[in-house]
């Protein structure tokens, strides 16, 4: 395998060795940057994950807007529950919960997941077009940490930044 040659950093074909210009999409790579020899893997597992961010922030937004749907119905919310814990136990049945408690929690969710889907949307951009590696990574990041109320969407988000952690070369910075 030769290892002299050079994939775009943005669409991952490989390059003539005298290509100034990506023949496919065009990009400016004269210049001798190092950024040119990124390996045709690493532009596509940017590509890869480029999906699951897409998902992730329409997810985390939708998820977002439904939490805000739940606080405005909170007092309902709460009373299904409880007649619902009645007809289990036949008898009355108290969560110990207002439906203040009920809404803030909703609200605080709400926000904290159109946080995270909206940073993962603009993350999701960067690292698409391979942009910027520092505001990919910071967006990244902050939508990984905004999702704290579900771990495992925490989890999902630093699995994310690590990839692109690991293909910053991939990068126009």
């Amino acid at each position: 395998m030769d290892d002299d040659r050079r994939f775009c950093v943005k669409c991952g074909c490989m390059l003539p060795p005298e290509a100034s210009f990506c023949p496919e999409c065009g990009t400016n790579i004269s210049g001798g940057s190092a950024h040119t020899h990124v390996t045709r893997t690493s532009a596509r597992s940017l590509d890869s994950i480029t999906t699951w961010m897409l998902f992730y922030g329409v997810i985390a937004i939708l998820f977002g807007a439904y939490m805000v749907y739940c606080a405005f119905n909170a007092e309902e919310l709460l009373t299904i529950a409880e007649d619902m814990f009645e007809e289990m136990y036949d008898e009355p049945f108290d969560l110990g919960v207002t439906a203040d408690d009920l809404r803030t929690t909703y609200l605080f969710m709400a926000v904290m997941f159109m946080i995270s889907g909206v940073c993962a949307l603009i993350s999701w951009n960067f690292v698409r077009t391979r942009a910027n590696y520092k505001l990919a990574s910071i967006t990244c990041l902050i939508a990984a940490i905004a999702a704290i109320p579900l771990i495992f969407t925490t989890v999902f988000g630093l699995i994310i930044w690590l990839k692109i952690r690991d293909n910053q070369g991939a990068f126009d910075y």
